[in-house]
C-alpha cells in the first residue's frame, strides 16, 4: 500500500483535478493517496481497532506492508481529520462510520 510518486509523474493540471473530484487525497506535501486506498487503510485500522482496542504504527505499517515513512503521515493525517486520536503510543478510533 505505499504510495508511488505518482505526482512526479502526472501534469499537476491533472493532479488538481483529481483531488478536486475526491479521486486523490493530499495527506500531506509530499504525499497523496488513490481515495479507496485510503479507505482501505482506514478499514484496516477499524479491523485492527476492533480485535486489539487500538492500533500502533508499527502494527499499521504491517498491515499495510509500508514503511514508517508512508504509515505514520496517514495515521497523523487520519488524527486530524477525527478518525482516529493518538494516545500515548497507540491510536484509538473516534468515529466510528
Amino acid at each position: 500500500m505505499p504510495p508511488r510518486s505518482a505526482s512526479a509523474r502526472l501534469h499537476p493540471a491533472l493532479v488538481r483535478v483529481a483531488l478536486d473530484r475526491g479521486t486523490l487525497v493530499r495527506i500531506n506535501e509530499e504525499v497523496l493517496y488513490h481515495a479507496s486506498t485510503l479507505a482501505a487503510a482506514m478499514e484496516l485500522i477499524r479491523q485492527e481497532v476492533a480485535a486489539s482496542g487500538a492500533i500502533t504504527a508499527s502494527r499499521f505499517r504491517d498491515l499495510t506492508g509500508s514503511s514508517r515513512k508512508f504509515a505514520v503521515p496517514v495515521l497523523e493525517f487520519l488524527d486530524a481529520r477525527g478518525f482516529t486520536r493518538r494516545v500515548g503510543d497507540q491510536r484509538i478510533l473516534v468515529e466510528q462510520a
